[in-house]
């Protein structure tokens, strides 16, 4: 039986399109310093970096990444805590408390940082900074612009196309891809297989809304795939779902990263572990991200950001959205 393989760019292509990307950027007469990793979930920053550059792009403005203080990050490991460098990167300290999704707090505070942040640009030399154009670059209108971008192969909507950045954005250095290598090796996933993400955790108190398994079962049935295809891998943050579905399917072949003990996601509290932890499980979720991405079909829970990466890497036919 031949086993799922975790594929990435080979280092020789990523230098050139690296070389190619920054050689790019230095045709654009303004800069913008992007601020990534200042509280949220790791795809939906993710996410937004991959948006901001892509906006960037639209507006042919040079993109340069701050993420010296990122929160998916050991302190001080910056951008190369798991992948490679891909751009000019930003290492000013005023970035972490002028450079921000919005200018919030009492009217001192916001004075305070309005001017930190015309310091900012004026030291650093750039136009623009993430609040300049955070509530464009994630909005409804721009995920519908139509953008056209040869060296990275897009052609489309920016809701379809913005995770083809990844190759280059999101390339994973050695040390974190071995550790993803060792745990797809160690799963045996057969190489053809369906995915299915049911989100719990903090995510039913933002939405107020679970996929229950029957729910999830029904869908994938629906598409009559089961009857070629019994491989299934859940992404999960709760194992008990992937005990629901043992349960109910015993004549699936079902597959995991979730350990027993998981029981839902909460960001906040996950910030708060030690960094140990936090590395290993954040490993484990890009490793459960690249096995959705590289199901014959995913079923993606919409109400989670992760999913917008997976659709954007996926054909319309081998996404169902649940």
């Amino acid at each position: 039986m031949k086993k799922f393989a975790l594929e990435r760019i080979p280092d020789e292509a990523f230098r050139r399109l690296k070389d190619d990307y920054i050689k790019e950027q230095t045709l654009y007469n303004e800069a913008f310093i992007f601020h990534i990793g200042v509280g949220a979930g790791f795809y939906s920053e993710i996410g937004g970096m991959m948006e901001a550059m892509l906006y960037s792009y639209f507006k042919k403005i040079k993109f340069i990444l701050f993420a010296d203080d990122a929160n998916f990050t050991k302190k001080g490991g910056g951008w190369n805590e798991f992948f490679d460098s891909f751009c000019e990167e930003n290492h000013c300290f005023l970035n972490k408390f002028a450079n921000t999704r919005s200018f919030n707090g009492n009217k001192w505070k916001v004075y305070l940082q309005r001017n930190l942040n015309k310091f900012l640009k004026k030291i650093t030399g750039v136009q623009y900074t993430t609040q300049d154009f955070f509530d464009i670059f994630i909005g409804d209108d721009f995920k519908k612009t139509y953008i056209e971008w040869e060296l990275m192969s897009i052609n489309g909507n920016v809701r379809k196309e913005y995770a083809k950045l990844k190759k280059l954005a999101m390339r994973y250095n050695k040390e974190t891809w071995n550790e993803m290598y060792g745990l797809v090796d160690n799963l045996n996933l057969p190489e053809n297989y369906i995915s299915v993400h049911i989100r719990g955790g903090d995510k039913i108190q933002e939405t107020g809304k679970l996929l229950s398994v029957d729910y999830c079962l029904r869908r994938i049935e629906e598409m009559s795939l089961i009857d070629k295809i019994k491989n299934i891998f859940v992404f999960t943050d709760d194992y008990s779902n992937v005990q629901e579905m043992m349960k109910k399917k015993p004549d699936w072949n079902i597959y995991t990263l979730t350990g027993k003990n998981e029981r839902g996601y909460y960001n906040k509290d996950f910030n708060a572990k030690d960094w140990e932890f936090k590395r290993k499980n954040l490993v484990k979720l890009f490793t459960m991200v690249e096995i959705c991405i590289g199901s014959k079909v995913h079923f993606g829970d919409e109400g989670s950001c992760v999913n917008n990466v997976i659709y954007s890497c996926k054909s319309n036919e081998s996404y169902v959205a649940l």
